[in-house]
């Protein structure tokens, strides 16, 4: 393996220029609060689809058959049955009502603790799909680190791997989100006219990544992720998919990361500095 690949090259963008495909996304908006019609504590939360197949528009159309859909702190990211996430801001617009930018309008026909029951109505179509759905399950039972679970950017990034011609110079910008339901979402936006060829899930300015996590350790200071591939849910942890957690700062807005690689019996740390948005 050429030295020259850091680590975010090996287990980030590995993910998106060695797939093809796209489907448009939309960038979120965390500084949306969203407004505050409808209790947010309820609907803010990771709900798996019960009847998503049934509930195409049409065959040819496949952006509504839902997996899951999770609303989280004016971000909504769905997942299609076929892995394909569509992810953009919401809005809560009235009581029963959020503006799914990019996407379409969900309208809240029953919402409680264990049941969402909702319909949707696509950009540029008639008519509505109707959806029940139940909560997905919480991959913590603290709230110790509720910072943790937002959206955050890359700013910084140093590596023992010798970085020349590294995929990491066409990078622009990178924002990771960690949700409590398990989500880790990595957008990634490159410098113009550097983006691959080949990426899956590009609107023309963000590729996206979906992949799941877990705390690996009870401190909550190292997590680990699932295969790049979409292969499987499952998280296994070992040394080369983990990283270390640490906030840098008492109001917790900023962290590190740090991850370690093993390459032909030599292991490599790479150490980034993020911060909220």
């Amino acid at each position: 393996m050429k030295k020259h690949f850091s680590l975010l090259v090996f287990s980030l963008l590995a993910l998106s220029i060695s797939l093809s495909s796209c489907k448009k996304s939309n960038d979120p908006d965390p500084s949306n609060d969203g407004g505050s019609a409808t209790p947010k504590q309820q609907y803010e939360k990771k709900w798996v689809i019960n009847n998503a197949s049934a509930n195409r528009i049409a065959a040819s159309n496949d952006s509504t058959d839902i997996q899951s859909i999770e609303l989280h702190q004016s971000t909504y990211i769905i997942i299609l049955s076929n892995g394909t996430p569509i992810t953009g801001s919401f809005t809560n617009t009235d009581d029963d009502q959020l503006n799914l930018n990019n996407y379409g309008t969900l309208v809240i026909s029953e919402l409680s603790a264990n049941t969402f029951t909702f319909s949707v109505h696509l950009l540029n179509t008639d008519g509505s799909v109707d959806f029940s759905s139940t909560p997905a399950v919480s991959v913590t039972t603290t709230d110790r680190e509720p910072n943790f679970y937002k959206t955050w950017k890359v700013t910084g990034h140093t590596s023992d791997l010798n970085a020349e011609n590294s995929s990491w110079e066409s990078i622009d910008e990178i924002r990771a989100t960690f949700s409590e339901y398990g989500t880790y979402l990595v957008q990634t936006k490159y410098k113009a006219g550097q983006a691959p060829d080949s990426l899956k899930f590009y609107d023309g300015t963000y590729s996206y990544g979906i992949n799941t996590w877990k705390w690996s350790d009870d401190s909550h200071q190292s997590l680990c992720y699932g295969p790049w591939d979409n292969t499987t849910n499952e998280v296994v942890c070992t040394d080369n998919n983990s990283l270390d957690i640490v906030f840098t700062n008492d109001e917790k807005t900023t962290m590190r990361w740090t991850q370690h690689l093993t390459v032909l019996d030599t292991t490599y740390t790479d150490t980034y500095n993020l911060e909220l948005q």
